[in-house]
């Protein structure tokens, strides 16, 4: 039974037939004859490509590969890790990465080559370019795949690889041959072919005539002979030219002479070239401000801050491509090295500059979870990479909160019955034998405390209203003074666009800092004395209290 549902599987997947590649050739564009493909080759003469290619392979390798296993703890040393981190004796995982990203984001396939020792383990991993490497498979279509063919050229000819032998990365899947993937510039050949025109043509331009060129003819029917023509050239490139430019010209004859060329302002392509570098950086998904590109930096200024342009071309262009990186190590190599799939592996980006938060805020944060009671003060202490031992494994609460059991009422001190003025005593409500009891001692001491701060309370109070109704006072003369001095003849009761400048002219007048400084005075004095009320409150009733 198990032997004929074997035979039955294997016939099932035999039969699934596989397309071969198209019939056309991947490079003419729709409504268009030309080869935009063929004209830009590989890409990596064209700045609107190398540019945003190269800022991502710089800032991926602050993403660090690492091995984990199915609990989701990190493996420290893991074979397959430590070989990507050294992959051959002539360079590192940079290096190896840079190729990578390359050839993956320009040719949208990528190829490592795995060099195995007599016991069949991977040694080295070697980065190909993509054009070297073609996928192989049966014309019948019977497979998917079979096996490589690599051309590393200069007469070494073909070589077979097989398939376990090459790690392809492939962004996406071309649907015109889907043992590749489709590079994300494919859809911007256009956009790439007009940057490069545009770079040459003003090029082009600066060599021939960007010293304004002449046009120098004979003003009236004379037709000068070929001898006349170039000896006229040559006079004037040897008088005109180089150090004697801007001399006087005088000439024996008739003759007319033209101004031909085109000035700084008509060679300014901008518009043009703002176009590829914004549908470029998009196909990789990455903001043109982040590589540097004027298209970019105008709409940086009025937008998003670069550093959250920076967290945005990490989330949609670098993060996805390590996620597809990630995905087919595990695939390819790692079986390589651990085929009972216990590890796997993944970028960890926690130490991504762009990615990390910024440390005042975090220490905000932490700070009011700390006081709002619902984190330990060794907990921030961690966060802010301090030493932590048991006397900082503590909650912060405020005295004054009380604690309510879920589902009861708060439990007031003015409120026996609900507390219950003896032991045993019970309201006759159902709820009550399930909450504490007090003592009576305990309930006098907490309506003698309640009752003292409540005697505190409405002096502090008047004390700090007159307090503050004296720097109120002074601060609205000052304010009327500086006010008369600084507004404008003729302006009061009207509003412009200078009103914040007057309003800073009033401040700096008054000085305000001063009365800034008074207020704070103020408020700090009523802090203290509130909390030396409490404090001897709780001495009347025996609770103890210490004020730094």
């Amino acid at each position: 039974m198990l032997k004929r549902i074997a035979t039955m599987a294997a016939k099932a997947v035999s039969s699934m037939a596989h397309p071969g590649s198209p019939p056309f050739l991947l490079g003419h564009l729709k409504r268009t004859q030309f080869n935009y493909a063929r004209e830009i080759g590989d890409g990596i003469d064209a700045s609107v490509v190398t540019a945003p290619v190269q800022f991502m392979q710089r800032a991926m390798p602050e993403a660090r590969l690492v091995a984990r296993r199915r609990d989701g703890n990190e493996i420290e040393t893991h074979p397959a890790v430590e070989l990507v981190a050294s992959p051959n004796r002539y360079f590192g995982d940079v290096h190896l990465w840079a190729a990578t990203v390359l050839s993956y984001l320009v040719a949208g396939n990528a190829y490592w080559i795995k060099v195995r020792n007599g016991t069949g383990k991977p040694v080295e991993l070697w980065p190909v370019p993509s054009w070297t490497m073609t996928p192989k498979w049966p014309a019948d279509g019977s497979q998917f795949l079979t096996h490589y063919e690599y051309r590393p050229g200069s007469g070494a000819g073909i070589e077979r690889l097989d398939y376990d032998d090459v790690v392809h990365f492939r962004h996406g899947v071309d649907p015109r041959n889907a043992r590749l993937g489709l590079s994300p510039l494919h859809g911007v050949i256009r956009e790439i072919f007009t940057d490069l025109e545009s770079s040459n043509f003003v090029a082009a331009l600066l060599k021939n005539m960007g010293v304004p060129g002449v046009v120098i003819s004979p003003d009236g029917g004379a037709q000068p002979g070929p001898d006349d023509v170039e000896a006229v050239k040559e006079w004037f490139r040897s008088a005109f030219g180089g150090d004697n430019r801007g001399a006087p010209l005088v000439m024996g004859g008739s003759t007319k002479v033209q101004e031909y060329g085109f000035t700084p302002q008509q060679m300014d392509l901008s518009v043009v070239r703002d176009v590829a570098e914004e549908r470029v950086c998009a196909s990789l998904g990455i903001p043109a401000a982040v590589v540097g590109f004027g298209a970019g930096l105008q709409t940086a200024k009025v937008g998003a801050t670069m550093k959250e342009l920076r967290q945005l071309a990490w989330a949609n262009g670098i993060i996805p491509m390590l996620t597809v990186f990630a995905d087919e190590i595990n695939r390819s190599l790692m079986p390589d090295f651990d085929r009972g799939g216990a590890s796997a592996f993944f970028f960890d980006t926690s130490d991504v500059r762009a990615l990390s938060e910024d440390q005042d805020k975090a220490f905000e944060r932490w700070s009011r979870a700390v006081q709002g009671g619902w984190a330990m003060v060794s907990e921030a202490r961690e966060a802010a990479g301090l030493d932590v031992d048991d006397s900082h494994r503590i909650y912060l609460r405020p005295f004054s909160a009380i604690e309510v059991p879920a589902g009861a009422a708060p439990r007031l001190p003015d409120e026996p019955k609900r507390i219950g003025a003896k032991h045993g005593a019970d309201d006759g409500h159902s709820h009550g034998s399930n909450l504490p009891r007090a003592s009576e001692r305990a309930m006098r001491t907490g309506r003698g405390y309640v009752n003292a701060l409540a005697r505190a309370e409405k002096p502090l109070a008047e004390a700090a209203r007159k307090a503050l109704q004296r720097v109120f006072t002074d601060l609205s003369k000052a304010a009327r003074t500086a006010a008369a001095e600084a507004m404008p003849k003729g302006r009061r009761g009207t509003q412009d666009k200078s009103d914040e400048l007057i309003v800073l002219d009033i401040l700096e007048r008054m000085g305000i800092a001063a009365y800034q400084a008074a207020f704070r005075e103020v408020l700090e004095k009523h802090y203290l004395q509130v909390a030396e009320e409490v404090a001897k409150a709780g001495d009347l009733v025996g609770i103890a209290t210490a004020l730094p």
